[in-house]
């Protein structure tokens, strides 16, 4: 079955986008206050596609991970976070779907 076409969201609704941009922007900043490490937060970028299910954002997040050095474990894990070795129980908490 052929795949839709991807719509590009800016063009579409700019100020959907906007407002998405803001949160987003809000939501890393919140998570910087609270004092979230940012390798955790790479790994919370990849749970949160792997929920929702999108491979686009999943892609993009996984090879951010991998250049700034996360292990391939530990984005491996992010899937089965409840059984992992190498996610610690903060890890572990902050990645749950």
């Amino acid at each position: 079955m052929p795949h839709a076409p991807r719509i590009v969201i800016g063009e579409v609704t700019p100020d959907v986008s906007s407002a998405m941009d803001a949160l987003h922007e809000a939501a890393f900043a919140a998570a910087d206050a609270a004092g979230v490490e940012p390798e955790l937060l790479q790994l919370v970028k990849i749970r949160a596609p792997q929920i929702n299910g999108c491979s686009l954002s999943l892609g993009r997040h996984v090879r951010d991970a991998r250049a700034t050095g996360q292990s391939e474990q530990r984005i491996r894990d992010t899937r089965a976070w409840r059984n992992s070795k190498v996610l610690t129980l903060r890890r572990r908490e902050l990645t749950a779907g």
